[in-house]
């Protein structure tokens, strides 16, 4: 399913919404620059170590890009930890970026831990833990230019470092 990021959410998110709503609403919320909204959906770790790195999330992507969200991947039959792929599709650019956040069940619902993405078919995957502050810091070196803006390439650069 294709989501515009210029939208705002579509619902409100309870303990058992699915992953995949997750990461809608968490898409939404960062497209629509609320960050507290989008604070919410991470895992209380995640929440806890951005906070203290300073670090605000911003939308991937450039204004008019949609997402593609995906089907979620369980790590097991558990179901405690979830992939959930997205194509981000830029205008103007025939080539999706992929991203796949990284969720765990929590007492309160699935929650943001994190993203892996790969820039090309055939290029690297890395991650990149939202509760792991050495992560954090590649993120806000990307960043350290003033541009407010972490296109999908900063990312890469920072996890390259």
């Amino acid at each position: 399913e294709k989501v515009s990021t210029n939208s705002p959410p579509e619902s409100r998110l309870s303990k058992f919404s699915p992953p995949e709503s997750v990461c809608k609403e968490f898409l939404g919320a960062l497209e629509n620059g609320d960050h507290i909204a989008a604070s919410q959906m991470l895992t209380n770790i995640a929440q806890i170590e951005t906070a203290r790195a300073n670090l605000q999330l911003e939308s991937p992507g450039v204004e008019g890009s949609t997402w593609e969200v995906l089907a979620a991947k369980y790590a097991t039959t558990q179901k405690q930890h979830a992939q959930v792929s997205c194509k981000l599709n830029q205008p103007g650019d025939g080539n999706p970026v992929e991203l796949t956040w990284m969720l765990r069940f929590q007492y309160n619902g699935w929650k943001i831990y994190g993203m892996s993405i790969q820039l090309s078919q055939t290029g690297p995957v890395d991650l990149l833990s939202f509760e792991n502050p050495k992560d954090l810091r590649r993120i806000q070196d990307s960043v350290a230019d003033n541009d407010p803006e972490m296109t999908a390439s900063q990312i890469n650069d920072s996890v390259d470092r």
